[in-house]
């Protein structure tokens, strides 16, 4: 099975249901408070097609245009803050390195995890190849495109999850211990770890 393989359009109803419904108004936040080319991918978009509950929404992108990182962060932290105002958020969390800033929390019972890169972001493509489980090798960006890899497609059809091979060991290690979280799951009961 190939991990790095090619990446395919895919159009699930699963998948259009969740962007109609959920996506597209976190694509909008995530607008609004100046990130740029957005890509949702892995854990919701695996579920949904799998038809098991969404509960982790991952996201990453661009940082706004500014003349620093500094100010592009400080602008980003803002927005989010000024856009939440009033909802029922909880645990709001905010880690950043020289090249990312990283906001996760709870909104409306969903967990939202959201990676903001001082660089050019990598597409949904992208995203979709280099999923550490094949089985969370899909992606959606912001236009509503979806994208699976080969390997999720032949992990969801072998009801398989293979586990990169070109990670460092403290990372396959964490990719099988995900992997082992998501057998507990009803919808991947009969699932089996490979690699």
């Amino acid at each position: 099975m190939l991990i790095n393989g090619p990446i395919f359009s895919y159009e699930p109803a699963t998948i259009s249901a969740l962007y109609e419904n959920v996506l597209t108004r976190d694509f909008e936040l995530l607008q609004r408070i100046g990130m740029r080319g957005a890509v949702a991918y892995g854990d919701a978009l695996r579920d949904a097609d799998n038809e098991s509950p969404t509960h982790q929404f991952n996201y990453y992108g661009q940082l706004p245009l500014a003349s620093s990182s500094l100010t592009a962060l400080s602008l980003v932290t803002r927005g989010l803050l000024r856009e939440l105002k009033g909802t029922a958020l909880q645990s709001l969390k905010a880690t950043q390195n020289d090249n990312a800033m990283r906001f996760t929390f709870t909104l409306e019972g969903r967990k939202l995890d959201i990676t903001m890169l001082n660089n050019c972001a990598p597409g949904a493509e992208l995203a979709a190849r280099a999923a550490p489980i094949g089985l969370s090798g899909i992606a959606v960006n912001d236009r509503g495109f979806c994208f699976a890899s080969e390997a999720y497609l032949d992990d969801k059809s072998l009801k398989t999850m293979t586990i990169k091979r070109d990670m460092d060991p403290s990372d396959r290690h964490y990719a099988r211990k995900q992997a082992g979280c998501l057998l507990a799951l009803p919808a991947y009961k009969g699932f089996k770890i490979c690699g």
